[in-house]
């Protein structure tokens, strides 16, 4: 009876043994899926550019049929934008917050050009600080954030004192800044001034700032990766626009 109980609390302690070194396997929290289909007249659309941006960065090329995904996504907030040279997209964008999605559709279109938030910015080509003739078109599918500015404005000039220091800190992950001097200094000698490493360009006879003007420098617009304007404000609230870019990235 001695032998037997000594051998049943030996194979007790074994199971507990057991037990205590389980290896639990847990599940990660989070993980979505987000996929969906880039048409024309209901037929897929290879070859356009889809990005995941602002709590994650990513891009994916659409296939044969049109479509695309993105797996094991973690996070809470994202944009989902498609982008392709010389097109628009019907919606422009997908904000998407923590449930998957399978049912993600973008119909091609024309461009919609326009000043507003919401519209494509036009192509344009001015000179920058070198004299080099420089386009818009050339910086599709970067985030572009496009200031307004003039020499005589005191705003101005506060905002291209940080502007260097925001380039650095994005450039790396696809910004592009497009300073656009619409009266006073040259954009050699603006870009001397400030220490600018980014394209100033110079808009002779005000031909951009008569499009997008709110009557107000400097103005900053911010335009996505199918250069699609998303912010448009006068003034240059850092925070703000660090805020916004970041969207979109």
């Amino acid at each position: 009876m001695k032998r037997s109980l000594m051998g049943l609390s030996l194979i007790l302690l074994l199971l507990a043994s057991a037990a205590g070194c389980k290896k639990t396997v847990t599940t990660p929290g989070g993980s979505l899926t987000f996929s969906g289909k880039v048409t024309r007249n209901r037929q897929g659309v290879a070859g356009v550019t889809v990005y995941l941006s602002w709590k994650t960065s990513r891009a994916v090329t659409t296939g044969a049929d049109g479509a695309f995904s993105f797996g094991d996504v973690s996070g809470s907030q994202f944009f989902l934008t498609p982008s392709l040279p010389g097109s628009g997209f019907s919606p422009s964008n997908f904000e998407l917050g923590t449930s998957s999605r399978s049912d993600l559709i973008f119909e091609m279109t024309a461009p919609s050009y326009g000043s507003t938030v919401g519209r494509q910015m036009a192509d344009f080509i001015l000179r920058n600080q070198g004299g080099t003739p420089v386009s818009l078109s050339q910086f599709h599918g970067s985030v572009v954030l496009v200031d307004f500015s003039a020499s005589w404005c005191g705003p101005c000039r506060s905002e291209a004192a940080r502007l260097q220091a925001l380039f650095d800190e994005y450039k790396d992950r696809g910004l592009v800044i497009l300073t656009i001097l619409i009266d006073g200094a040259s954009a050699a000698d603006w870009a001397a001034e400030y220490g600018l490493a980014f394209p100033v360009l110079e808009d002779a006879g005000n031909a951009q700032w008569n499009i997008y003007s709110e009557g107000y420098i400097p103005l900053n617009l911010i335009l996505d990766r199918n250069l699609t304007i998303r912010y448009k404000q006068n003034g240059f609230n850092e925070t703000t626009i660090k805020s916004e870019i970041e969207k979109y990235l």
